[in-house]
C-alpha cells in the first residue's frame, strides 16, 4: 500500500491559499489533515469533499461508542503518527455470580478512579456473561448506573432482552443473531475460529458498527492475531479493518490464585501495546488495574510532544512568608508526582518549577537543562515571597548545589531522593 502523502491530499485541495481554515497556505493544510490536526470540513471552499474524506479515511474505521471513538488508526507504530483512541478497560460480571458480587464490581467500575499527571483514569465499563434468560433482568437492573456494556450473549433471545432491558445504554453485543443487534443500532462483536472465518463473518454480517474477537487461545496467538489484524487493514483488507476486542480473563485458564491476577495485567498491558480497542479483565483490585492505566497513559500519549507543564511559582497548601521553597523540574510525571505527595502530606510550601524543557531532573543535568541560571530565572521575584532565602533541591540534583548557590545566592539544601520522604525531612530539619 502506498503511504498517503501530503502532495497526495494537496492535489484534491482547491489551492486558493485563503486561509479560511486557520493554516497559511493549502500545502499546510494537507499536513495538518494528515497530521489530524484539521479536518476536511474547515476547508470553506471545498465543494466536493467524498473523495478527500476517502483518501483519509483510516484503515481501521472509527465506530463511535457514547463519547468516545473505538479504532480509528492509520499506522503500525505509534512514531509514524501516533495513536489516538485508547482501549476500554471493562470488567467483567457474570450472570451466575452472586447480586452482593456483582453490586461491589459496579460500584468499583464507577468509583476507582486514579490520578495520574494530572488526569483522571480508571475502568471503562463492564463486561457481562449472559447464559441464563432468567438473571438478565436481575443483572442489567444491578448494573443500570453504568454507561458502556459489552455482552455475551448465549441466544438471541437473551441478547434482545438485555438491548431491551438497557435502552440509552452504550452496546456491543455478542450473540449468533446478527439481524437482532443490527436492529437495535447496538456495536456487533464478531468471532470467528480464525482469521480467515473472521473477515468471512465481518462480510456476512453487512453492517457499518462492528469490532472484531480475533482467535486467542494464547497470549501470543492473541498478540499476533492483532497485529496480523492491523497490518491487513493498512494492506486495503477491508473486512479486518475494525476495533479489536481483546479477553485477558483467559489468564484464568492457565493458572491461579495470584499468578493469574498478575498473568491478566501482563496480557493486558501487551494489548494495549498491541492495537486492542476494549480489553476485558476480572480482577477488581487496584493493584491489577495500576500499571495497565499507566501504560495506556504512555501509549496513547503524542511521541511528538514533550510531557511537560508550565514553568514557575506554584503554591502548595496556602504558603506564607514563613514557608519552605522546594524546587522541582516541568516534566509533567515528576511535578505531578511532586505536588500530589506535597498536597496529601499537607505541606505549606512554594513549588519552584525550573523550566528543563520537559526533561526530568538527572537526564535535564545530563542535557544541561537543569542548571544554576536556570533555577534563577525560575526564582524572580521570591524574594518578595519569603522571609528565608533557602531552596530544598532534590537528591538528585546535588551535584549542581553550588552552581545554584553561586548563581541565586540563595542557600541551598539537599533534600530526599523521593518525593514522598519530604514530610519526614522537613520535620527534622528546619529550613533557615
Amino acid at each position: 500500500m502506498k503511504k498517503l502523502s501530503a502532495l497526495d491530499v494537496h492535489k484534491l485541495l482547491p489551492h486558493k491559499n485563503c486561509g479560511k481554515c486557520g493554516c497559511k497556505t493549502c500545502m499546510e493544510f494537507a499536513v495538518a489533515l494528515l497530521e489530524r490536526k484539521k479536518k476536511v470540513a474547515e476547508c470553506i471552499h471545498l465543494t466536493d469533499k467524498t473523495k478527500l474524506e476517502e483518501i483519509l479515511r483510516s484503515p481501521v474505521r472509527g465506530v463511535e461508542f457514547g463519547e468516545q471513538t473505538l479504532g480509528d488508526e492509520q499506522v503500525m507504530h505509534r512514531h509514524e503518527l501516533r495513536f489516538f483512541n485508547p482501549p476500554l478497560l471493562v470488567l467483567e460480571i457474570k450472570d451466575e455470580m452472586k447480586d452482593d458480587e456483582i453490586k461491589k464490581r459496579v460500584r468499583t467500575v464507577i468509583n476507582q478512579r486514579v490520578e495520574r499527571m494530572g488526569k483522571m483514569s480508571g475502568w471503562d465499563g463492564v463486561a457481562m456473561r449472559l447464559n441464563d434468560e432468567k438473571r438478565v433482568g436481575t443483572v442489567t437492573k444491578l448494573c443500570k448506573d453504568c454507561e458502556n456494556f459489552v455482552l455475551f450473549c448465549k441466544t438471541g433471545e437473551i441478547a434482545q432482552k438485555a438491548m431491551d432491558s438497557l435502552k440509552g445504554k452504550n452496546l456491543i453485543v455478542a450473540c449468533d443473531d446478527y439481524e437482532s443487534v443490527k436492529k437495535n443500532g447496538a456495536v456487533l462483536l464478531i468471532t470467528g475460529k480464525s482469521m480467515q472465518e473472521l473477515g468471512e463473518n465481518v462480510q456476512k454480517a453487512g453492517y457499518d458498527k462492528i469490532v472484531l474477537k480475533p482467535p486467542e487461545s494464547s497470549l501470543q496467538e492473541g498478540a499476533n492475531n492483532n497485529v496480523m489484524a492491523r497490518l491487513s487493514a493498512i494492506n486495503n483488507v477491508e473486512e479486518l479493518g475494525w476495533p479489536i476486542v481483546n479477553d485477558a480473563t483467559s489468564a484464568y485458564d492457565k493458572a491461579g490464585g495470584i499468578s493469574a491476577k498478575i498473568l491478566e495485567s501482563v496480557m493486558a498491558s501487551t494489548f494495549i501495546n498491541r492495537y486492542s480497542s476494549v480489553i476485558i479483565l476480572r480482577n477488581p483490585e487496584t493493584w491489577g488495574i495500576l500499571p495497565v492505566l499507566a501504560l495506556r497513559d504512555a501509549v496513547y500519549s503524542d511521541p511528538k510532544e514533550k510531557s511537560q507543564v508550565d514553568a514557575g511559582v506554584y503554591e502548595i497548601n496556602k504558603p506564607g512568608k514563613d514557608s519552605p521553597v522546594l524546587v522541582t523540574v516541568n516534566y509533567s510525571l515528576t511535578y505531578h508526582i511532586v505536588r500530589n505527595d506535597l498536597e496529601k502530606a499537607k505541606i505549606s510550601c512554594w513549588l519552584v518549577v525550573v523550566d528543563t524543557g520537559g526533561y526530568a531532573v538527572d537526564s535535564g543535568i545530563a542535557a544541561g537543562n537543569f542548571d544554576g541560571e536556570r533555577v534563577k530565572k525560575a526564582l524572580e521575584g521570591m524574594e518578595k515571597k519569603v522571609k528565608n532565602k533557602v531552596l530544598l533541591i532534590p537528591q538528585l540534583a546535588s551535584k549542581i548545589s553550588g552552581d545554584i548557590e553561586d548563581s541565586t545566592g540563595w542557600k541551598v539544601v539537599v533534600g530526599t531522593r523521593d518525593s514522598s520522604q519530604i514530610a519526614d525531612f522537613l520535620k527534622k530539619q528546619k529550613l533557615r
